[in-house]
């Protein structure tokens, strides 16, 4: 519980430095992965990065690779070691492209750790089409898509669970107005 709390609080910080190009505060540099006594750390200068500097979708994308080739690197080290680690790889992969079209997306999800649920029990092909209905679509087109027989029913049913959209519940209607204010 305590990383998906971590989790969730990492995506909404970074989400809105993002979203606001935050100034960066100080002098200093992108990093690369380094081999060290301690391990496959970020250690290379790479790319200076000035204070003021915004934060804008170039500069994550370079820290995003950046952090990748740690990655990679720190996976390669444990496997050269004999060392299988703590964590499942098998599921990485997805949870990337999920943190990386989650901190991307003009929308911001409130419950971001729903979408990991939803992707997490989907099959290949769901998690696509989940991910494109969460991401790059509005709940307009997918029910236009599902109509057509394009889309499967499970792909609105979780970008309901992800937005809290409640089908068949009462639509809260605005209050009616009168002259003088709220009738």
């Amino acid at each position: 519980m305590n990383d998906l709390a971590t989790y969730r609080i990492d995506v909404s910080w970074l989400w809105t430095l993002i979203r606001h190009h935050a100034a960066i505060t100080k002098d200093g540099y992108l990093k690369r992965p380094a081999l060290t006594e301690d391990g496959v750390v970020p250690a290379v200068n790479a790319d200076e990065v000035k204070a003021g500097t915004p934060f804008t979708k170039e500069l994550f994308l370079k820290v995003w690779d950046f952090h990748n080739e740690w990655t990679a690197q720190f996976f390669t080290e444990l496997d050269r070691r004999g060392d299988p680690g703590r964590f499942d790889r098998t599921k990485a992969p997805i949870i990337m492209d999920l943190l990386k079209r989650q901190l991307l997306s003009p929308h911001y999800i409130q419950h971001s750790a729903r979408v990991l649920f939803v992707v997490g029990q989907a099959s290949r092909e769901e998690r696509v089409q989940i991910l494109e209905a969460i991401f790059d679509l509005s709940r307009e087109e997918l029910l236009k898509r599902i109509g057509a027989g394009t889309l499967n029913q499970v792909v609105l049913s979780a970008h309901d669970y992800v937005y809290d959209i409640f089908p068949g519940a009462r639509e809260a209607k605005p209050p009616a107005v009168g002259r003088s204010g709220i009738a």
